[in-house]
């Protein structure tokens, strides 16, 4: 039986700010992680509203969009980002690591230590040159939001499955039966995963 190709592809940018190489940290823990110190377990939280009171609480100095837009990525990472969706996390280099989620949120001062708390399991399937994406998705990468969904994921899965598809390497390399979850997961096999390029 085929894996579907991800129900969601979202980015999320792992970094807390003075922070060097947190997204290679990421890679080599298999998750990824977020700041926001002066929040605890955000599952705490049943509603978004009540969110957003203790967003406001914990950052009084916050404008109204600020807290809007904190409070959006938020619950995004703790209530929508689901097992089997993709993540992808920009790194130091300029390129993508790309992964799926094994794990949903939860909250740990051990994964990354306390600086990021507010974790996301993930098992890394490969890095991506932004060059290989088309025009309109490296503007979207370059939103300044945290973590946001992807709308138009098809070219971030369509390079992933080219990068393992042609032996060309990621960082550190891909294992062969991850290349082969990684074909089943648009549903494509053999010569059919080529006509994706």
């Amino acid at each position: 039986m085929l894996m579907p190709k991800p129900e969601a592809v979202w980015v999320v940018r792992a970094g807390v700010p003075g922070w060097k190489g947190m997204p290679e940290q990421c890679w080599e823990k298999g998750c990824v992680a977020v700041g926001w110190t002066g929040l605890g377990d955000l599952r705490q939280w049943e509603t978004r509203e009540a969110l957003k009171d203790a967003y406001r609480a914990a950052y009084p100095a916050a404008t109204n969009d600020e807290a809007v837009h904190g409070v959006g990525m938020l619950w995004a990472l703790s209530h929508e980002i689901l097992p089997g969706h993709w993540v992808v996390t920009p790194d130091s280099e300029g390129k993508l690591m790309v992964g799926e989620v094994t794990r949903g949120y939860h909250y740990s001062k051990s994964a990354l230590g306390e600086k990021a708390p507010h974790v996301v399991s993930v098992k890394w399937l490969a890095r991506v040159e932004r060059k290989v994406l088309d025009d309109r998705l490296r503007r979207t990468l370059r939103c300044r939001l945290i973590v946001f969904r992807v709308r138009e994921p098809e070219p971030i899965i369509r390079a992933v499955v080219q990068q393992t598809d042609t032996g060309v390497p990621p960082f550190p390399p891909v294992a062969g039966e991850v290349q082969e979850l990684v074909r089943k997961a648009v549903g494509k096999t053999g010569n059919e995963s080529k006509q994706l390029r």
